[in-house]
């Protein structure tokens, strides 16, 4: 079967042959979304010509298409920074709004405010409560804070650092452990005869080790006098759910930021130097990652029957899809912050050079 994506020319082509007889399934086209059907790694072939300027856009146009399709548990659609609403409609959008606001913090942080909680409602859902209890309970946390370090009470400001641990990490507890916890009680009774606990599912919000871990990190550097309080709840509020960095990250401590709140250029350079650091981005993500994808995820498929030299391949394919995947994301991130002024933080140089985990 050899299918052939158009986009003003058939620059892009991708073959699939099937074996009658094959009855695995694997999830190496699934990510293209382009053939639903079944296939093995043996029988998997993908071709690809024409990979000049005008197919390097085509399988941006492409992929960004299908990312924009990310099913959500209730049925809804998420918003990545690969797909085409956020592209062609959201960044544009918020962007062009933020350059009208004048020069003035204030408005331009309410805006960007908003924006980040339509982003981030558009793909959580009702999940944006949670959001909203994390930023009101670690605001209210961090006044209390700053008038226990300015009293010198040195309990009342231990307290108010285990509060705000208690918080965030119980958000981030419940979400992430409670199915397994209850899943092993389950078990454990089963096995010696008693009853199961009714449960129903907890989904994972997205981005909640972003927000939560950042919204620590705000009350202990107010305690600890490393940050100024943050009177301005709408200023606390862009700084915990900033739309660039609220779901891949990367995550910024609150005394790398404070001052940009407050204060940050936006001019022209800017926005030309982040838009091409989010481009560069971008073309990680889709281009690379995305297509190194398809071969992992067609080693790795269940039941999939590798040789060694197959699985070699698989495992360098793996490597570098999650390598480009995070690289990508992290210049999308920092390009995006720029382009409205912030610096975020460079969090991925050269990891695999890491010598130690702490590197």
């Amino acid at each position: 079967m050899l299918i052939h994506t158009v986009l003003g020319s058939p620059s892009l082509a991708i073959q699939v042959s099937r074996s009658p007889s094959s009855s695995r399934s694997p999830r190496a086209t699934e990510k293209l979304g382009l053939v639903p059907s079944e296939a093995s790694w043996d029988d998997l072939s993908t071709t690809i010509s024409g990979f000049r300027l005008e197919g390097i856009m085509n399988v941006v146009f492409i992929r960004s298409y299908h990312a924009s399709s990310q099913l959500n548990r209730d049925g809804s659609y998420s918003m990545v920074f690969s797909s085409q609403t956020f592209l062609f409609f959201f960044l544009p959008v918020v962007l062009g709004m933020y350059a009208l606001l004048g020069i003035g913090p204030m408005l331009r942080n309410l805006w960007l405010l908003i924006a980040s909680l339509v982003f981030y409602t558009w793909g959580g859902g009702e999940f944006v409560l949670v959001l909203l209890v994390s930023i009101g309970g670690n605001w209210l946390l961090g006044l209390l804070a700053d008038q226990a370090r300015a009293t010198g009470s040195r309990i009342v400001r231990n307290g108010t650092i285990s509060l705000s641990v208690i918080l965030n990490i119980g958000i981030l507890a419940w979400f992430k452990y409670a199915n397994f916890f209850v899943d092993q009680i389950n078990d454990v009774g089963g096995g010696i005869g008693m009853g199961q606990i009714g449960w129903t599912d907890i989904a994972l919000p997205i981005g909640i080790s972003f927000f939560t871990f950042q919204a620590t990190s705000y009350v202990i550097d107010v305690a600890r006098g490393q940050a100024r309080v943050m009177h301005n709840p709408i200023d606390f509020a862009l700084y915990v759910s900033l739309f660039p960095q609220l779901i891949a990250g990367p995550i910024v401590r609150y005394h790398e930021i404070s001052t940009q709140l407050k204060s940050r250029p936006f001019d022209l350079d800017h926005v030309s130097s982040g838009a091409i650091r989010f481009a560069h981005g971008l073309v990680k993500k889709v281009v690379i990652a995305d297509s190194i994808g398809i071969i992992a995820d067609a080693a790795f498929a269940p039941g999939a029957t590798l040789s060694a030299g197959d699985a070699w391949i698989g495992l360098l394919a793996y490597t570098l899809q999650i390598y480009f995947d995070f690289s990508g994301y992290s210049d999308m991130a920092i390009g995006m912050g720029r382009m409205f002024g912030f610096k975020l933080p460079e969090n991925f140089r050269r990891p695999y050079s890491a010598i130690c985990m702490t590197d």
